[in-house]
């Protein structure tokens, strides 16, 4: 008899709930560096905190909320296509030091908007194409924050 995926094994292990308790624990680590440590607000703009207090934020609360659901017995179960986002944001961001910050988004969204949301390759262009202008214009333009650079300009001089 096989062991449903979130149930508790006959150790007592729960995969959903050690999950939860670490992203509690990553997203206020995040959310502790970016208050107290880098500054969330600097000369009327965001500072180099904001991102990191919004990312862990984001990231503990639905874990906390997720754990309390599970304390009470409301359990949904686990269902490994779920982890989908999380494999995607981790591609991305192994993307980033190879194509850039604001292109390993953007391809994140081409693939996401195609292969997940099972739009047209126009649709998913469009949307791709609309994140990184956007996303330039705001943060490049508007408030003078940069992403980091492709490696690919270091590596291309490096064979000339």
């Amino acid at each position: 008899m096989s062991v449903p995926q979130n149930s508790p094994s006959s150790s007592g292990f729960r995969i959903d709930v050690c999950v939860s308790i670490a992203l509690v624990a990553i997203g206020g680590i995040f959310a502790g560096f970016g208050l107290f440590h880098y500054g969330v607000w600097i000369n009327r703009g965001p500072g180099p905190g904001f991102f990191p207090l919004l990312a862990g934020l984001l990231t503990a609360i639905p874990a906390a909320i997720s754990l309390f659901d599970t304390a009470r017995g409301s359990v949904t179960p686990l269902v490994w296509s779920s982890m989908l986002p999380a494999v995607g944001v981790v591609a991305a961001l192994l993307l980033v030091p190879v194509i850039g910050m604001v292109e390993a988004m953007s391809l994140f969204i081409l693939v996401w908007v195609r292969l997940v949301e099972k739009r047209s390759w126009r649709d998913a262009l469009l949307s791709a194409i609309g994140g990184l202008v956007i996303t330039h214009l705001i943060f490049s333009v508007w408030l003078g924050v940069y992403f980091p650079d492709s490696l690919v300009p270091s590596i291309v001089t490096l064979w000339n």
